[in-house]
């Protein structure tokens, strides 16, 4: 398969407190998005990719497919292996580290059914002299746009120390392929689907993260609680949730605070040869 890596048109507005928009050509297919950022001319690293970047989206036919702080999307490519290079901050669309050139190549961003594709960077008000361009891995094969991993984040607080139950994720965007809750003082937590326990509320944590290193060669961020169900690489090991009577996910913690929650799904979200 060839690649290639493009341009991809400019972004406006950029500065701060700005929304910027990219229109990406559609046509081939897209293993990878990359941010190329500067503030006052000094390269990104990953704290001004974190005070300074908002959130960025990407949209499918005015949908957000992708919706994500810099923080953690700093912390995504921590956690996948990704190896960080000043000014740079990738958006992973097609997953390189899945076990078979099928699994991988199934989840690069086909356009051929798509309408128009648009990456969105909100930036920090506090943003010195942002510039902002984008690069993207392409593919020149036209196909319709099937399998993706969506992100998209939510927010939950806990009152005070105990078990926290949230109920009220959604289930119709796919099957579960990771979560990532963002709070130092969760000491157990557990996943239920249809009350089957996928993970149980007694797991040692810290094990379970170690897991992780071992057998997926994945990183845990320090800080994060990360719950992932491509632990073997396959993409056939998605949870589903698609359809599913309940979806509980209950982390205990030892303290009040937020939760905030970065959700990774398997989705199909346009049928075939239907652009709208």
């Amino acid at each position: 398969m060839l690649n290639f890596y493009n341009k991809l048109p400019d972004f406006y507005p950029v500065g701060a407190s700005q929304r910027a928009s990219c229109r990406v050509p559609t046509g081939p297919t897209y293993r990878s998005f990359v941010l190329n950022y500067s503030a006052n001319g000094v390269a990104g690293t990953k704290a001004l990719f974190t005070s300074d970047i908002e959130e960025v989206v990407v949209k499918v036919n005015g949908t957000p497919r992708i919706e994500i702080s810099g923080e953690d999307l700093v912390m995504l490519n921590d956690y996948y292996g990704i190896e960080f290079v000043a000014g740079q901050l990738v958006v992973p669309l097609s997953r390189e580290w899945l076990r078979t050139i099928e699994g991988e190549e199934n989840l690069a961003w086909g356009t051929k059914n798509v309408s128009n594709i648009f990456i969105e960077v909100k930036f920090a008000a506090g943003a010195n002299n942002p510039a902002l361009s984008a690069d993207a891995w392409v593919t020149p094969e036209s196909r319709d746009l099937g399998l993706i991993v969506e992100i998209h984040n939510f927010s939950y607080e806990a009152a005070g120390a105990g078990k926290k139950e949230i109920a009220d994720l959604p289930k119709e965007n796919g099957a579960i392929v990771a979560l990532h809750t963002k709070n130092s003082d969760i000491t157990a937590t557990e996943v239920k689907i249809n009350k089957i326990p996928f993970v149980e509320g007694d797991t040692d944590l810290a094990s379970y993260q170690t897991s992780l290193k071992r057998i997926a060669k994945r990183a845990p961020v320090t800080g994060y609680v990360h719950i992932d169900a491509f632990v073997n690489n396959r993409i056939d090991d998605a949870w589903p949730v698609k359809g599913a009577q309940e979806f509980r996910v209950n982390p205990t913690v030892s303290a009040a605070g937020s939760l905030p929650m970065i959700m990774e799904t398997l989705n199909n979200p346009l049928p075939a040869s239907s652009a709208n």
